[in-house]
């Protein structure tokens, strides 16, 4: 009797460890799903919703004229036109072609554009289950408007400043074009000060004892940017659904087709002048709704998300790095040179 208890015993334990270890594996194919931590849309040549924002693909008015290496456009909602007149001095003296662009009011969006243009899924997952706030996703379809505008001029490289960027035009002017010259290095590069230290890999020395960095965790701000046309060209093609903050989405560079560098400049060059955020008074991130259990679920699932996230961002760049440090001197002068 003793022997059939045992075996009984023996068989449940089995069989509990098969079903302990089965739930092991859904776990964790679930939580290193590869497809989470591609959460893009498919790719497009320029999104269907340019006309609908005031873009043109053929824009009556650009920089073509100008002809210049770098083009600066100044994102500025129209009734910001206090802030446009504190900006435009500074910009003046960097001595290249500059150009206004009517910011997106997103509080003026139709339901119907807002509701068919969010993916709020994505958004969800990447933000404990809140909504965005109307101000978040003008001020990405200023960037969207603004990587169009860029494309249709001919100028090779778009300086793009936010209306409460503050900088000193006696060295930004000269770091701009200092890299120009490292153009290769980068396709992306943040020229604002982050708030927060963050770990980064040396790419290489610059002007005024600043550096060229390369990101190994994610940094914040959108204030002032630095890029390509390579990069335009992919930042739009991503940009059908709005699924993160434009700075959270320009960093995901593994994701494109023809994948992105972003980089920064250390100490950073551009701050924020401290006005009143624009995007929070045309409407917060709405929290999602506190249902019993959902909420712990929910950030766990948000947990995962960046943890993931986290882990490919510094798997990529410290790739990139990598690919950098071991290319011969031959190929780097290759690259340099254009």
């Amino acid at each position: 009797m003793n022997k059939l208890k045992k075996f009984k015993l023996f068989s449940r334990a089995r069989w509990l460890k098969k079903v302990l270890l089965f739930l092991i594996i859904i776990c964790f194919t679930w939580i290193f799903n590869i497809k989470s931590l591609f959460i893009f849309p498919n790719s497009v040549t320029l999104p269907s919703y340019l006309s609908k924002i005031g873009v043109s693909v053929f824009p009556e008015q650009s920089l073509e004229k100008e002809n210049s290496k770098v083009c600066v456009f100044i994102i500025n909602l129209d009734q910001d036109v206090n802030r446009y007149r504190s900006i435009v001095p500074l910009v003046t003296q960097l001595n290249f072609p500059y150009q206004r662009v009517s910011g997106i009011l997103g509080s003026t969006l139709s339901k119907a554009f807002f509701n068919n243009f969010v993916d709020k899924k994505i958004y969800k997952l990447a933000f404990n289950g809140a909504n965005p706030g109307a101000g978040e996703v003008g001020c990405f379809l200023s960037h969207v408007k603004v990587w169009t505008l860029f494309l249709n001029s001919n100028a090779q490289f778009a300086l793009i400043l936010e209306d409460d960027a503050k900088f000193n035009p006696i060295f930004l002017g000269p770091m701009i074009r200092e890299l120009i010259k490292n153009k290769n290095s980068w396709d992306i590069c943040s020229l604002f000060l982050p708030t927060t230290p963050l770990k980064t890999v040396l790419i290489s020395d610059l002007l005024f004892s600043h550096k060229l960095v390369r990101f190994l965790t994610e940094t914040t701000g959108a204030v002032g940017l630095l890029l390509n046309r390579k990069a335009a060209k992919a930042l739009l093609s991503k940009a059908e659904k709005y699924t993160l903050p434009v700075d959270h989405y320009i960093q995901r560079t593994w994701e494109f087709d023809t994948p992105l560098q972003f980089t920064g400049v250390v100490p950073g060059l551009i701050s924020e002048m401290g006005h009143p955020s624009s995007i929070e008074q045309q409407g917060r991130r709405q929290c999602a709704l506190k249902i019993l259990g959902e909420g712990a679920l929910q950030r766990m699932r948000s947990q995962i998300f960046h943890g993931k996230s986290r882990l490919i961002y510094f798997l990529y760049n410290g790739y990139l790095t990598l690919s950098q440090f071991f290319s011969t001197p031959t190929q780097k002068t290759e690259k340099n040179n254009g």
